[in-house]
């Protein structure tokens, strides 16, 4: 799709496409903003090093994986509070109408992040511990 295709989505873990999928439909998503959590080189680019040191930084633990979609929403709410607008006095003042319905979505995605892993790590157990 228009939004799922550029990010890679197909290759990355469920709640790292997730919302990063979200960020990207609402506008301001840059693959830097992952590439500086993650400590590689900021290239701007969802290259294949980038896909790579997800997983690498994941290890294949649900909790690590709620712990980068975590860190991502918050690196997009200092986005979204960074975002202005000129007032009747050609000011750049904050855009505060916008905030709580901004607010209202990253929780929404942090509530499906911690629904998403505790779902993970249930399927982790029962692949771990069959009968």
């Amino acid at each position: 799709s228009k939004y799922w295709n550029p990010i890679k989505a197909t290759y990355l873990p469920q709640n790292i496409a997730l919302v990063i999928a979200d960020w990207k439909f609402n506008g301001g998503w840059k693959p830097k903003y992952l590439q500086h959590i993650l400590g590689i080189p900021e290239t701007n680019k969802m290259d294949k090093q980038t896909i790579m040191s997800v997983w690498e930084y994941i290890q294949n633990d649900p909790m690590k994986e709620q712990d980068l979609a975590q860190k991502l929403i918050s690196r997009r709410q200092k986005y979204l509070e960074s975002l202005k607008t000129k007032n009747k006095h050609h000011k750049k003042v904050p855009l505060i109408n916008y905030n709580r319905g901004w607010y209202n979505r990253l929780n929404e995605l942090k509530e499906s992040v911690t629904e998403n892993t505790q779902e993970n790590l249930e399927k982790l157990k029962q692949i771990q511990n069959p009968d």
